[in-house]
């Protein structure tokens, strides 16, 4: 996929836009009156890759710079909102999406909001140690509000819709009209606000297609040594017709 930017993670500069964007930390902090708020085990995220203030200087610097990429991007084009996808499963997509949203919401600028809609095999909760209560899923199907399925982990500009558990004709749940109404209010909700969703693989199964249409622009996960040449060129041509904002190589050796 030559017309795209290859981001490669191993390959950052780290410039810090905390510091460039001249705010301070004194700015107003948010103050979430519904949205459950928990906290995170930093063990667990090391464990599982997850950003934290103890993640290697080297990848906190790489996350910066595809923030700094995404968000001039989206900003250039007025979008808000971008799908994370891979061709395939256990490419790295989910934890691309998940660290993309925590370097988001390090930026005084924007607020971040992560939401699971790879309904088939939801694994947000699993890499940021969440036990969800409600989810995306039971509000899909009507069994609770938005407010009770929001989670704000810790971080006050950031927050999680994760989904609690698998359901069957995902594809037919994303393209509903109460996934349209969904995506929609959450698009709308706050100017400042990135959503980032992460999508099931696209050669794998529908459901990403099915949601496209929603979604502002697409990011592409891919495993170095994993992903074949073929999958590319498939993935090339099935997304013709969506902007992609570029493709990140995930577990670059050099």
């Amino acid at each position: 996929m030559a017309k795209h930017k290859l981001v490669t993670a191993e390959r950052a500069v780290d410039v810090d836009l905390d510091q460039l964007s001249g705010h301070s930390s004194q700015l107003p902090k948010i103050d979430y009156s519904q949205t459950r708020k928990v906290s995170l085990d930093a063990a667990h995220l090391t464990r599982h890759r997850v950003l934290n203030n103890s993640s290697n200087p080297r990848v906190l610097a790489a996350y910066k710079l595809l923030r700094t990429q995404i968000l001039q991007k989206l900003s250039n084009n007025g979008w808000n909102s971008v799908g994370v996808v891979s061709a395939r499963r256990n490419e790295g997509k989910t934890l691309t999406a998940i660290n993309l949203s925590m370097s988001i919401a390090r930026d005084y600028n924007h607020t971040a909001l992560l939401v699971d809609f790879d309904l088939s095999d939801p694994s947000i909760g699993t890499f940021i140690g969440l036990e969800a209560e409600q989810g995306v899923d039971d509000y899909l199907a009507g069994r609770c509000d938005l407010a009770a399925a929001l989670i704000n982990p810790e971080h006050e500009r950031f927050v999680v819709l994760p989904a609690r558990k698998a359901v069957m004709d995902a594809s037919e749940i994303l393209a509903s009209p109460a996934t349209r109404a969904l995506v929609a209010e959450l698009r709308a909700r706050y100017a400042d606000r990135v959503i980032v969703f992460d999508l099931p693989p696209i050669l794998e199964m529908d459901e990403a297609l099915a949601f496209s249409p929603y979604v502002d622009a697409i990011l592409i996960v891919v495993e170095e040594r994993r992903t074949t040449k073929e999958d590319m060129q498939r993935l090339e041509h099935i997304l013709q017709h969506k902007p992609v904002l570029g493709t990140v190589l995930n577990k670059s050796v050099t």
